[in-house]
């Protein structure tokens, strides 16, 4: 065996595991970005009003859901990028602006389509009030504003790229919210 040899071959061989995994999640936001954009529009197609005109006759937590699933796309269309381009595997002072937008964006679009989803659930329950429903919606757009201005605050200030993808956290906050609530009336809720 060559000195050094084996070193090699399990360096060259981590490096193919790194890309088989880059390529997954690359895939994986790829078919998911296409199934979101996809489930948007059939929504729009069958929820579309009979008669020429506005949206009257949409139930109220339609606009939440195509804004769940534009803004799911559209981080799933971002982070395959990520992923694609092994942007995801360098430091934050280390991305070119295009760069974090394109990291800005998905992180933004995931923080998107978790509020929306939970606005869109919230509009399901018959127990809540449309003004209820209302504030919830207008508290959201907030919320995605909010999350917009600390995106830019913080890279006027130099945050790490970690605090920078925080709201990417918040899709799993609202699975967690939204799982026993989806739940709820099999268990008598």
């Amino acid at each position: 065996v060559k000195p050094g040899g084996r070193e090699r071959e399990r360096e060259r061989r981590e490096g193919n595991r790194k890309a088989m995994r880059q390529l997954g999640a690359c895939i994986t936001d790829a078919a998911l970005s296409a199934a979101f954009l996809g489930a948007a529009l059939q929504l729009r197609r069958r929820c579309r009003p009979r008669t020429g005109g506005a949206r009257r006759g949409a139930p109220r937590w339609y606009t939440s859901f195509v804004w769940a699933y534009v803004s799911g796309g559209l981080s799933c269309a971002l982070g395959c990028l990520m992923w694609g381009l092994d942007l995801n595997l360098k430091q934050g002072s280390e991305l070119a602006v295009w760069e974090m937008a394109v990291a800005d964006g998905m992180a933004v679009g995931m923080f998107g389509e978790a509020l929306a989803l939970v606005a869109a659930c919230w509009g399901f329950q018959a127990s809540v009030s449309d003004q209820a429903f209302s504030l919830w919606a207008r508290a959201s757009v907030l919320l995605f504003i909010f999350c917009c201005g600390y995106m830019v605050l913080g890279h006027s200030v130099g945050l790490s790229i970690s605090y920078l993808l925080l709201p990417c956290a918040s899709v799993g906050v609202a699975l967690a919210v939204l799982v026993p609530v989806a739940f709820a009336p099999a268990l008598g809720y």
